[in-house]
């Protein structure tokens, strides 16, 4: 039986959020330079969102799915140094806060919930890392940003007790992320760019490709599981989020989603040949330039420059081997997280571009950056969650069933893109971790 608990005192209430409105008004201000006309009106309206979130966990809930809007927007975020903070990352440590605030005294099993040791091991792995850094600054900003996501990943496993919640949660991020995309093919088809990058400031169309990799395969789950209007309206937004999928031209991301929908599919032919179809028609539909694109997953396409660097999967390659290298001059430490561009002259393989890039894998980039210690607790954290997930699948039945599935084809899918690009440390991928891990720990105890 869940334990019915009470809310605090109204004094606490208005206290706390007197200062965290205060705090996150003049943090946006400051790292936005907010002050002219609407955008003050947004920070405003952020600061009454922070104070109804604070108040009301459903509205909190409803804030932080919003809040991923923002990221539309580089202004939209606060800057902490070299650091920049979205307003998700904000609006999910309030949610702990709070959440912290009104159990801690009461029930403190809530915690049984969170992977505590495998935590423990990645977060110790960063902080052992930061005895062989060239640039504190970077290492400290890099740090700050881990642990930010961490903190999301643990705060939906405390707040989404209930499974209702857990769906709204997900239908909204399905939605706020559809829209994002709509956003993107919008300044496509205005020629702003010829790929869908609705993410700038804080990544690139890498990014974009990744959030709709992160959505897709739960989206793809809930069709199967509905009928009627509900179905259709659940296959237009499945038909947004893979437009714009396409126009990230993401490679990663197109593989990584194709793995994630043949996993929610299982041993149902049918599905199989949705998907195969659903690809054979982007394929015929898309620009020649989209087709070109997807040719080079499977062929090295040179350009006619004469190096091997003309292929971007052959440099990708060459990014790889410096990586490795990399990690061969620093497996136990790592050259401290944020530092691995510092280091790069220092590695890069003959035949590799010169300047600092990323190795576009990011399981060598965290082994090169956190040391062995922390690639062993990133894997025993997500393997670990994973299994959680999948045992809970097994058990469950219904839609529950139907969107753990989808989840574990997310999660699945957003694995193979993270040794594909550099994307690893994000905050979506982070917060569906957490998703998945609050309803697999509400199944164990329905089961229990």
């Amino acid at each position: 039986m869940e334990r019915v608990h009470t809310r605090p005192s109204n004094t606490l209430l208005v206290a706390v959020t007197a200062v965290t409105s205060f705090a996150v008004g003049a943090l946006l201000v400051e790292g936005s330079r907010l002050g002219r006309g609407w955008e003050a009106s947004v920070a405003v309206l952020a600061v009454l969102a922070v104070a109804a979130a604070w108040w009301d966990e459903r509205l909190g809930l409803a804030c932080f799915v919003l809040s991923f809007a923002s990221i539309v927007d580089p202004d939209f975020r606060v800057h902490v140094g070299s650091l920049w903070v979205p307003l998700p990352a904000l609006m999910a440590g309030l949610l702990c806060a709070r959440e912290l605030v009104r159990r801690w005294q009461e029930d403190t099993s809530f915690f049984a919930a969170v992977p505590l040791v495998p935590l423990g091991v990645l977060l110790g792995g960063f902080l052992l890392s930061g005895f062989a850094v060239r640039d504190p600054s970077a290492y400290a900003s890099e740090l700050v940003k881990w642990s930010a996501h961490i903190f999301v990943f643990v705060t939906m496993i405390l707040v989404l007790r209930r499974p209702v919640w857990i769906f709204a949660v997900l239908d909204g991020l399905s939605l706020v992320i559809a829209g994002l995309a709509v956003f993107g093919l919008y300044r496509v088809f205005q020629g702003y760019s010829y790929y869908v990058d609705i993410f700038a400031g804080i990544a690139t169309r890498n990014a974009g490709g990744l959030y709709m990799t992160a959505v897709l395969p739960v989206v793809y789950a809930s069709i199967i599981g509905t009928s009627g209007v509900n179905r259709a309206a659940r296959l237009g937004l499945f038909a947004v989020l893979l437009t714009g999928l396409v126009f990230t031209y993401t490679r990663a991301a197109w593989i990584a989603t194709t793995l994630g929908f043949l996993f929610v599919a299982g041993r149902r032919p049918r599905d199989y040949a949705f998907v195969a179809l659903a690809i054979a028609a982007l394929v015929l539909l898309v620009p020649p330039e989209v087709r070109e694109r997807f040719q080079t997953i499977f062929v090295a396409v040179d350009y006619g420059s004469g190096s091997p660097l003309a292929s971007s999967t052959i440099g990708r390659e060459y990014l790889l081997r410096t990586g490795l290298a990399m990690v061969r001059g620093h497996w136990l430490l790592g050259v401290g997280l944020g530092n691995y561009l510092d280091n790069y002259a220092q590695y890069v393989v003959p035949g590799c571009v010169p300047f600092p890039t990323l190795p576009h894998n990011s399981y060598v980039l965290l082994w090169a950056e956190g040391g062995v210690v922390s690639l062993l607790g990133f894997f025993w954290l997500y393997g670990g969650q994973l299994r959680a997930v999948w045992l809970a699948h097994r058990a469950c039945t219904g839609r529950e069933r139907l969107v753990l599935r989808g989840l574990l084809g997310t999660l699945l899918a957003l694995a193979v893109e993270s040794a594909l690009s550099n994307d690893l440390n994000i905050i979506i991928m982070w917060t569906l971790l957490g998703i998945a891990s609050a309803l697999a720990a509400d199944a164990r105890r329905t089961a229990l």
